[in-house]
């Protein structure tokens, strides 16, 4: 399986968008709001399979921005710029939307501004259902498979990117969510297959656990 060359295109070419994408972004901002750190991905169960948990949102700037970090809303209420910012300066990530796709190139703190990474996720029914991420490291490609209005399954391939040349996708690990008879998330497990973690049974790791009235977080 191989990485779409369109979005290898693009992620090639974004080093000499910058500034375009910030002003088209930051023109199209209504408000902005501040959170203790990230708190949106358009990707399902990003922050569940991470092991971590969203941003907790701010009532106002505060005087310190040092790990923190600024979300700016269009009028729709739709994230089009996030800066988070470290003890130098921000990163930052201008999304771009369209009825059936979102697009978000993230870029470096650094002076140069250099991209990190260009996501594009497809929708249906204003659902995510698949996104590929072109980067500097390596390549991505998530399909989610939703049961309702839940996402049960997501199949992540990877590829890495080794001296500009970048081989091709093989599959990375299986995430599985387990929810409630009501729908609420009580588990989200990565399936490991033996190819990758060298095991011949391969692994479970538990991200995400409703342990009762706790949660319990596997952040690496």
């Amino acid at each position: 399986m191989q990485a779409d060359a369109r979005l290898e295109s693009a992620f090639a070419a974004l080093s000499g968008e910058y500034r375009v994408r910030k002003n088209a972004a930051e023109t199209a901002v209504c408000d902005w709001q501040w959170a203790t750190r990230s708190w949106f991905d358009v990707r399902p169960l990003h922050f569940e399979r991470l092991g971590i948990a969203a941003g907790r949102r701010l009532r106002r700037e505060p005087p310190d921005h040092r790990n923190r970090v600024a979300c700016g809303l269009d009028r729709d209420g739709r994230v089009v710029v996030e800066r988070q910012f470290n003890g130098l300066s921000f990163y930052e990530t201008f999304y771009t939307w369209a009825a059936d796709s979102v697009e978000a190139a993230h870029f470096d703190y650094a002076g140069e501004k250099s991209p990190i990474n260009l996501l594009r996720a497809r929708m249906t029914d204003n659902r995510v259902v698949a996104s590929d991420m072109a980067a500097t490291h390596g390549y991505s490609r998530e399909t989610y498979r939703w049961d309702g209005g839940l996402v049960r399954e997501i199949d992540v391939r990877h590829a890495r990117r080794e001296s500009g040349v970048l081989a091709p996708l093989r599959p990375w690990h299986t995430v599985k969510a387990h929810y409630s008879n009501d729908g609420v998330l009580q588990r989200v497990e990565l399936v490991w297959p033996p190819s990758v973690v060298q095991r011949p049974e391969g692994f479970v790791e538990i991200m995400f656990e409703r342990r009762g009235k706790t949660i319990y977080r596997n952040h690496p």
